[in-house]
């Protein structure tokens, strides 16, 4: 084989690898949101993700019975105790802005999910609210086959 169809050949893989690692967009509401990571299971990923999108829908309306029912049940009544007084201090409005799938099984999910968070117009704050995107790492268990948030940890934020 001559080094011309090598590297056509070389071109053509590097190029079908390209095409299969596309995001896959997900449509959260009226907004594409892209979807990368290790997908085995598109279904359980989407309702995964629509168990974030209600919890930052609830925080950003200030709605605690559906924000705390996004939770593991064993999370629920210290949540609400300290969300609770989180939403009267702060107005703020979370939007998704990609979701990576970090691990999945039939009864675990994790998710990087990168996330704006920025203050309400109009409405008093507290104190001074830093709007910022961060990278919000969840880990989504199954409770009575339901996706549940078990754990969310926080990391790389910039302010914006």
């Amino acid at each position: 084989m001559n080094r011309t169809y090598k590297w056509l050949l070389v071109g053509f893989g590097l190029l079908l690898i390209g095409v299969l690692n596309q995001p896959k967009p997900l449509l959260l509401g009226k907004t594409p949101v892209d979807v990368i990571g290790s997908i085995t299971d598109e279904t359980e990923i989407a309702a995964a993700i629509d168990v974030i999108q209600q919890n930052l829908d609830a925080a950003t309306t200030k709605d605690i019975d559906t924000y705390v029912s996004t939770l593991i049940e064993t999370a629920q009544e210290e949540s609400r105790t300290e969300i609770g007084q989180f939403f009267e201090d702060y107005s703020l409005e979370h939007t998704i802005l990609e979701v990576k799938v970090v691990k999945q099984t039939p009864s675990e999910i994790m998710l990087k999910v990168s996330q704006q968070t920025v203050t309400q117009p109009g409405q008093k704050q507290k104190k001074n609210y830093r709007n910022h995107i961060s990278e919000a790492n969840h880990t989504l268990i199954k409770e009575q086959g339901q996706w549940k948030i078990a754990e969310t940890a926080m990391s790389d934020t910039r302010f914006i």
